[in-house]
């Protein structure tokens, strides 16, 4: 069985796919929630190569297997018919992608369910989902209570607010994720605190929704706006722990040198040549994350042996590193993340590197 849960953006379909995920799981033998897959899946390869891919994904996240790899579209069904499975896809926004995922549940085990949350309605009626719930906005004394619940931790406003909740709950347009922003950036302000916020919102030129979430992010302390934009480009959707352990000691008070470097290499054209002493002077550099998301072979990047890279350098995710060895001046003992997925590698490094601090 799929079923599809339909709404726009920030409504809480992916909420209630986890809340279903986290209550039915136990019941099935193996299980899986593929968060984001409009922003972490493009759509550069072809069709083939796009359900190959996504199918790779699918196999990785349910039997817990990092950077599998398949060579046929029959893979799945081989290695999950006698399975009972739930997969979750958040967010798919093209057909194709339903395609590869959920062409059919019969590829899996009796009593397995697929659910699939989207914005597009009519994606759902393509690929023939029938069963479908609809996410409604919320009430206005739903959303009083979503807006009063991050403000106040209770569901009801102290005396005297009640005006400023109507207020702000319309500049959310009752939308739950807005709310829920709106809610925390208000939480312990005064009431002339309220006033003024709302009033700067009332008042701004861009969409309100927008002008909501905007100022959610500017009302964060600066190193927290730091933490929020690593974590948004680097770990999305990563295990808490990891990030933890990724971000500790990183010294985020008063510095504004470069931390980290996010390139997508499927957008060169030509050939590139990495200088030696590319990273030399970037000191404070701690996350380096390099991906081909197309796996286009055509992409050409030259690493000289001698590279220097950071003394800093805590991820290393570079997708088809194209050196024979890591060079010397990769410290080792500070990494907390490295992935090499279809490197050139031909041994770690030359002679011996210290593994610990």
């Amino acid at each position: 069985m799929i079923v599809g849960i339909c709404g726009p953006e920030g409504i809480g379909k992916t909420t209630i796919a986890r809340a279903l995920h986290c209550r039915l799981s136990s019941s099935f033998q193996l299980s899986c929630f593929m968060e984001n897959i409009r922003g972490i899946y493009p759509n550069g390869l072809d069709e083939y190569g796009l359900k190959l891919r996504l199918q790779e994904l699918l196999l990785s996240k349910i039997l817990n297997q990092n950077g599998m790899r398949i060579d046929h579209l029959g893979a799945i069904p081989k290695r999950l018919c006698d399975q009972k499975v739930l997969i979750i896809l958040d967010d798919v926004d093209d057909l194709q992608q339903l395609e590869a995922l959920a062409n059919d549940t019969n590829l899996f085990g009796h009593g397995s369910r697929i659910i699939v949350t989207t914005e597009d309605q009519e994606l759902l009626e393509q690929h023939g989902i029938n069963k479908t719930y609809h996410v409604n906005f919320p009430t206005i004394e739903e959303a009083h209570k979503i807006l009063c619940r991050y403000a106040f931790k209770g569901s009801l406003a102290p005396y005297g607010l009640q005006k400023l909740i109507k207020r702000a709950t319309k500049l959310c347009s009752n939308l739950p994720l807005g709310l829920r922003v709106m809610g925390s950036m208000l939480r312990g302000k005064k009431e002339e605190d309220w006033e003024s916020i709302l009033l700067r919102l009332e008042n701004s030129s861009i969409p309100k929704i927008d002008a909501v979430l905007r100022v959610g992010f500017d009302s964060l302390h600066e190193n927290d706006q730091t933490l929020f934009l690593l974590i948004a480009v680097f770990f999305n959707y990563e295990d808490d722990d990891h990030v933890k352990a990724m971000l500790a000691d990183s010294n985020l008070d008063g510095n504004r040198s470069l931390m980290g470097i996010f390139f997508d290499i499927s957008t060169i054209n030509d050939s590139m040549d990495i200088s030696p002493r590319a990273l030399k002077r970037k000191c404070n550099l701690q996350f380096l994350r390099i991906y081909n998301p197309r796996r286009d072979t055509n992409v050409r990047i030259h690493v000289p042996e001698n590279i220097d890279f950071p003394p800093r350098l805590k991820l290393l995710h570079w997708e088809e590193y194209p050196g024979k060895c890591l060079p010397h001046t990769l410290r080792p003992e500070n990494l907390v993340g490295l992935n090499l997925e279809n490197s050139k590698l031909r041994h770690l490094w030359e002679g011996t590197q210290a593994l610990t601090g």
